[in-house]
């Protein structure tokens, strides 16, 4: 009997779409949208950044790769997991992730506003910490969907119980702090506040990854692979050696 090939989905242009849109928004922020990020990188370094910018959408595209490999292999949940799994056994250092992961957020939600805010001011001549005021008021009430699902678990939230007000002071205490982030002017954030970021990304996300986890992801699959294979097999040998096989023939 022929044994019937899979057939494999075809994924509807609207969700690769989605995930390219959210890729390219994850860096193509306010730094981008004003141009502020191919000054300092491209003009300012010259053909070293353009450079230095292939290499590094080279390196992220292989971190991603070994993230999703071993994130889909091993079925797991959170990117927590995930994170605890690329450093077991010290899984407490997946904290070091959760560091990065917070600077990273503050620093972008920074960008942000420090990039509407120096918009304003050109556009409109509104004072530049006014416009930080105004567009983080703003930010806090369209993304009251989105920071409190990332860090109301945080221990210093946890005595709050009403929801509603956990949210509140969630959001608040987010933009609060990338409004004083974004006094610094838009060229600090992105120069030394994206600069220091990647190294520390570099330090505990790329090279683990490119290293341990591509270690992992080998070893992972080779040995289940194997297993698979050998579970198969012996499942053939006990249909072949069955009794009512052996007393028809």
């Amino acid at each position: 009997m022929k044994a019937s090939t899979p057939k494999i989905r075809k994924t509807p242009f609207i969700a690769a779409f989605s995930v390219g849109a959210v890729l390219f928004s994850a860096h193509a922020g306010g730094g981008f949208a004003t141009g502020n990020q191919a000054n300092t990188y491209y003009v300012g370094l010259g053909w070293t950044g353009v450079l230095s910018a292939i290499v590094a959408m080279l390196l992220l595209t292989l971190t991603m790769r070994e993230a999703m490999i071993m994130y889909n292999s091993r079925g797991l949940k959170t990117y927590k997991q995930l994170f605890e799994t690329l450093y077991h056994p010290f899984d407490k250092f997946e904290w070091a992730f959760e560091i990065f992961f917070y600077i990273m957020v503050l620093m972008a939600v920074a960008a942000a506003i420090s990039g509407a805010a120096s918009a304003l001011n050109n556009y409109f001549t509104l004072d530049y910490y006014v416009g930080v005021v105004v567009v983080g008021l703003i930010v806090l009430a369209l993304t009251i969907f989105g920071f409190v699902a990332r860090f109301e678990k945080l221990r210093i939230f946890r005595g709050i119980k009403s929801a509603p007000v956990r949210s509140a002071i969630v959001s608040a205490f987010i933009i609060v702090l990338s409004m004083t982030i974004s006094m610094a002017g838009l060229t600090n954030i992105i120069k030394y506040g994206y600069g220091y970021c990647g190294y520390l990304g570099i330090a505990v996300v790329v090279i683990p990854f490119l290293t341990v986890g591509v270690y992992k992801n080998h070893k992972y699959c080779r040995e289940h692979a194997f297993a698979d294979a050998g579970e198969e097999t012996a499942q053939a040998s006990r249909a072949e050696i069955r009794p009512d096989t052996v007393a028809a023939n």
